[in-house]
């Protein structure tokens, strides 16, 4: 595949990148690349279900689809969800969950209480993203398991859905168009995200699960958090598995965590990033995306 090259206001890219034909504009300081609507190839799509039951590697949750009658798709492009496709975080799920089951005068204590502990996950997150995650998700021990599909519902319609980004939607759309096969790979919990993935219709979500016990969770991740190289080996094993070639793939992160999912394909792509990863995408030519 040709080199992909970023200069100052000027994007050389490959005519045809993985069936996309592509147009660039400048948006500040980012060079944006646009797939042509018109220069599409919309193969006939079958239904898509994701009601079929999650598909567990060594704990890391993997969301398939039950059933589809599309030929088989050897492109795929992988995705981070927090960050990338929408403007969330994993902490903010959990306030929505823990406040919908306080009484009023309990939240006036433990609002302040919380928002001091959150000072102190930022910090951690800023050192170690898996770390993190790890001690955050202790916060679920105790809940019912059997409210997975209540507290899911509440958190996507009062808090993901109305931020998921336009662009990356309408992104998502296009690359379907193309019979482009979409897989979130995501530190947030399988359940949350699930809602998410059958909206914008991903065909697999790889994602955190927490242990169960009694019909409580733990607190603890039923294996490794999805973060920094786990998500480049939950990448690799999906491709084994799916037959497929991560050189001829996408992927699309927005922060330093996503550094080794963006290095184990072909083509990356870099959406609205930290300085840190930013920095790294401009020395290596990444394209920076903007939506």
């Amino acid at each position: 595949m040709p080199s992909v090259s970023v200069r100052p206001f000027k994007l050389s890219l490959p005519k045809d990148l993985l069936g996309l034909r592509y147009t660039c504009h400048k948006n500040g300081k980012n060079i944006i690349p646009r797939p042509v609507p018109e220069a599409a190839i919309t193969p006939q799509r079958g239904s898509l279900s994701l009601r079929g039951s999650f598909e567990f590697l060594n704990g890391m949750s993997v969301r398939t689809a039950s059933a589809r009658i599309d030929p088989p798709v050897q492109q795929v492009a992988f995705f981070d969800v927090d960050g990338t496709l929408a403007k969330s975080n994993v902490v903010y799920p959990f306030v929505i969950i823990r406040l919908a089951n306080l009484h009023f005068f309990v939240k006036l204590f433990w609002v302040p209480f919380f928002a001091l502990k959150c000072i102190f996950y930022i910090l951690l997150d800023q050192y170690d993203r898996k770390l993190f995650n790890k001690l955050f998700y202790q916060n679920y021990a105790g809940h019912d398991t059997a409210e997975k599909t209540v507290m899911a519902n509440r958190v996507h319609k009062e808090y993901m859905h109305p931020r998921v980004f336009e662009g990356a939607r309408q992104h998502i759309a296009q690359l379907q168009e193309q019979g482009v096969r979409v897989v979130f790979v995501t530190g947030s919990l399988d359940f949350l995200v699930e809602p998410l993935a059958q909206e914008l219709g991903a065909d697999a979500v790889i994602a955190a699960k927490l242990e169960e016990h009694d019909g409580k969770f733990t607190g603890n991740l039923d294996g490794p958090a999805i973060s920094n190289e786990h998500k480049a080996v939950a990448m690799r094993r999906y491709a084994q598995e799916s037959n497929l070639d991560l050189a001829h793939c996408q992927a699309y992160g927005d922060s330093y965590a996503d550094l080794a999912m963006l290095e184990a394909v072909g083509s990356p792509f870099v959406v609205r990033p930290s300085k840190r990863l930013s920095d790294i995408a401009k020395a290596r030519g990444w394209p920076l995306m903007d939506w």
